[in-house]
C-alpha cells in the first residue's frame, strides 16, 4: 500500500477510529487500526475490541498502490499532531510500514492485516433504523443516569435496552433503585 493523505483529515479519522481499539488485550492485532487503501481513491479505517467497532472512510486520497496495513493509533496521532506538512505519505509492505511527514520519517515494523478481525456489515432491511444523532444523544442522556455504573456481578442492570419499532425509538435503564424511560 502506498498513499497520500491530507493530514487533518487523517487525524480526524484516526481519532474516532482509536476509540475502539482494545487497550489491553490478548490479541495484539487489536492495538492497532486497520488501514485499507482502494483503487478509487478511499482509506477505510477500521478499529474494534471485539465489543465495538468504528470504521471510517476517507474520500479523495492518493492512491499509488492499493492494499492494507496495521498502523499504531497512538503513535500515528503523535506524529499527525506535531506535523506541520498539509499531506502524509504512508508505504507499507509485508516487513515495514513507513510514513513520511514533513522532514520526519517513520518506520515501525509490519503486523499481517489478515489477522485482523473483520467487522459485520450492516445492510439495510428490518434490522436497519436511522435516528439522528441529537436525538439519540438526547435519549441516551435521559436514561444513563439509571444504569448501573458498577460492573460486577450484577451484570444485567449495567446496560441500557433499546427498543426499536418503524415509528418508535425507545431506551430503558435500571439499576433497581432508579428507572428511566425515554421515547
Amino acid at each position: 500500500m502506498k498513499l497520500t493523505v491530507n493530514t487533518k483529515a487523517l487525524l480526524d479519522a484516526v481519532g474516532m477510529v482509536a476509540a475502539a481499539v482494545a487497550s489491553r488485550t490478548t490479541l495484539p492485532v487489536l492495538g492497532f487500526i486497520k488501514a485499507t487503501a482502494g483503487e478509487d481513491g478511499s482509506l477505510v479505517l477500521v478499529g474494534t475490541d471485539q465489543d465495538i467497532g468504528v470504521r471510517f472512510e476517507i474520500r479523495g486520497v492518493d492512491v499509488k498502490r492499493a492494499g492494507s496495513c496495521m498502523l499504531p493509533p497512538h503513535r500515528l496521532i503523535a506524529i499527525l499532531r506535531e506535523t506541520s506538512d498539509e499531506t502524509i505519505a504512508i508505504d507499507a509492505n509485508t516487513d515495514v510500514t513507513k510514513i513520511k511527514a514533513g522532514r520526519g520519517k517513520y518506520e515501525f515494523l509490519a503486523v499481517d492485516p489478515d489477522t485482523f478481525p473483520d467487522l459485520p456489515t450492516v445492510e439495510t432491511g428490518d434490522n436497519f433504523h436511522e435516528v439522528t444523532a441529537g436525538a439519540l444523544r438526547k435519549l441516551i442522556r435521559r436514561v444513563a443516569f439509571a444504569a448501573d455504573k458498577v460492573e460486577g456481578t450484577r451484570w444485567a442492570v449495567t446496560g441500557v435496552k433499546w427498543e426499536v419499532s418503524a415509528d418508535k425509538f425507545t431506551l430503558i435503564a435500571t439499576n433497581t433503585k432508579h428507572l428511566a424511560v425515554s421515547t
